[in-house]
């Protein structure tokens, strides 16, 4: 090897000291950035400066009070023990008449953190967030009524039950054995007849699809508008998209709110 070329890594460390301690020129900053493939931090700079002043050899004094701050915020966790140092001379820093030069200890570990790599500290796992509840869980004390199927052959086997909370204008329908339908046919949507309102205008409950071979299903109510006065929930069968106003001819399932009253009028 030329001995006026140094080895890669020693050429590296020594181009990181010359930044961090007086600049590059162009010409070093071009080398220097062939030499880091565009891979170094500002932490590298300062264990590079600090481990060159250390292998220097010159007479110390004590480093300067910022720099030492960086280099000990700079070195916990990423380093283990410090390796064994043997000074080898230096091409630049060798011959410069320096202020300082030196801190050991510290130069020693910047020297460890080049050589060896930096290793990241896995932060400290916080506490879990609780887990959210369900929405029936939170109207698990929700009015309910039982789902009533028609006679219409996607609905015979169907059923289940509708849950609402006035308060909160929550609920759901947990459906069981209503069939499948391709939503490029059609879709459900669910109806609430409001007593408060014109019986010809139900408040839209939402649209709905089930897939093929699903046989059951939890599906929330996302009523348009306050309901006041429940008396019916109604599931029809609608074009895809669903409508404004429904014309009832494929009525699927009914729920009388509450069970002792409500009909479709």
């Amino acid at each position: 090897m030329n001995p006026n070329h140094p080895p890669p890594d020693e050429r590296r460390d020594e181009l990181l000291a010359d930044r961090a301690l007086q600049g590059l020129d162009p010409r070093e900053a071009a080398e220097l950035r062939r030499l880091l493939d565009g891979l170094v931090d500002e932490s590298l700079d300062l264990a590079a400066a600090a481990a060159d002043l250390a292998l220097a050899g010159e007479p110390s004094e004590p480093l300067p009070e910022a720099l030492r701050r960086a280099i000990e915020a700079d070195a916990p966790g990423r380093v283990g023990p410090p390796p064994e140092i043997t000074p080898h001379p230096r091409s630049r820093i060798a011959g410069r008449t320096l202020p300082w030069l030196g801190w050991a200890a510290a130069a020693a570990l910047a020297f460890a953190f080049l050589r060896g790599g930096t290793t990241p500290i896995a932060p400290e796992p916080g506490p879990r967030p609780a887990p959210q509840p369900t929405l029936q869980e939170r109207l698990a004390d929700a009015a309910r009524a039982r789902l009533a199927p028609s006679d219409h052959p996607l609905a015979r086997e169907a059923g289940g039950e509708v849950v609402w909370d006035a308060a909160r204008q929550q609920g759901y329908l947990a459906l069981e054995g209503l069939a499948g339908v391709d939503p490029r046919q059609g879709a459900y949507q669910l109806w609430i007849f409001d007593a408060s309102r014109d019986p010809r205008y139900p408040v839209d409950g939402g649209l709905f699809t089930l897939s093929e071979g699903q046989t059951s299903a939890v599906v929330p109510i996302r009523a348009a508008v306050p309901v006041r006065e429940p008396t019916l929930f109604a599931v029809t069968l609608e074009p895809p998209g669903g409508v404004v106003v429904s014309d009832r001819k494929r009525i699927m399932l009914t729920a009388a709110w509450p069970e002792t009253g409500g009909t479709i009028r």
